[in-house]
């Protein structure tokens, strides 16, 4: 019967690795590296882990998804970009937009300073329904909804943020306010929805 002493010598020689032989038959895990990867090379995950979003910055020359129109950019923030398509001044999200080249110059951008892309002649509701959203869907709406107007050329359009709290309504014309492309805005008539609805004139 083996002693304590014993016991503890095993424990220690096993610990050290110099009791017992190493199993030959215990399986290897290795990483498989793709097809065509060489050793030393970054790989895919490396490069998905590099790669970043498209670099932006003030003066670039950018299209908005959607559409053909070339526009600048005047301002940058973390989430936005300010970008100048003509006289119109548009406010839109950095994963909207894409960098291009500086357009050539043509008689038809200096006379209308936008040109309205052959999509965009589609139909247009010209006005926009806020009901059961949170103040920040209807803030994406709107902007959408502006930026659609102002490229189309629309002269009036509505806006129907509810009489409720007056939350989305306080929401829509602090927007408003600050968006130098809107000449006025008012409340509807009140045979048409009052001052649950806003009626902007770009």
């Amino acid at each position: 019967m083996p002693t304590i002493s014993n016991m503890i010598g095993g424990f220690g020689k096993l610990k050290d690795g110099k009791g017992g032989k190493q199993n030959a038959n215990a399986p290897k895990y290795t990483r498989q590296r793709p097809k065509g990867e060489r050793k030393g090379e970054p790989t895919s995950a490396d490069a998905v882990r590099k790669a970043g979003p498209e670099q932006l910055a003030v003066g670039d020359f950018v299209k908005i998804a959607g559409q053909e129109q070339t526009g600048q950019i005047q301002e940058l923030s973390p989430k936005e970009a300010l970008v100048a398509i003509g006289a119109i001044h548009i406010r839109v999200s950095r994963s909207k937009i894409e960098k291009t080249t500086k357009p050539k110059a043509s008689s038809s951008n200096r006379t209308t300073g936008v040109i309205i892309s052959r999509q965009t002649q589609a139909y247009f509701n010209k006005t926009l329904d806020l009901h059961g959203m949170t103040g920040e869907e209807a803030m994406e709406k709107v902007k959408s909804f502006l930026n659609e107007a102002y490229l189309r050329g629309e002269s009036t359009i509505r806006i129907m943020h509810g009489k409720g709290s007056g939350t989305l309504r306080q929401l829509v014309r602090k927007y408003l306010a600050n968006d130098t492309n809107i000449k006025s805005y008012r409340n509807e008539d009140d045979s048409d929805g009052g001052y649950g609805v806003t009626v902007v004139v770009l």
